[in-house]
């Protein structure tokens, strides 16, 4: 799915031709993918973008690191919280 997402996205990205999905739009849909959110939390957060040849990318990073986190704590709670809802009706 993650590589799904990421086809997706650029596709778009490539089709809009930065008419409709600005750097706030994408910084936005980004978020919807935990695995990007790892990716820009290691890249902005943790100064590893030395050793993985993204250095121009990490310096034009303007997502903190605090936002970075919360996204990532927001994906692991969300599914726990469902599943929590889920299942505490269910008789075992």
């Amino acid at each position: 799915m993650v590589l799904v997402f990421d086809m997706a996205l650029l596709g778009v990205l490539v089709v809009d031709q930065g008419r409709v999905v600005s750097a706030p739009v994408l910084k936005a849909l980004l978020f919807l993918n935990p695995t990007d959110l790892y990716r820009m939390t290691n890249l902005t957060g943790f100064n590893v973008s030395q050793f993985s040849g993204m250095t121009g990318l990490a310096g034009t990073a303007t997502t903190s690191i605090g936002a970075l986190m919360l996204g990532l704590i927001a994906w692991i709670l969300a599914p726990l919280g469902l599943a929590t809802a889920f299942f505490v009706r269910r008789e075992l």
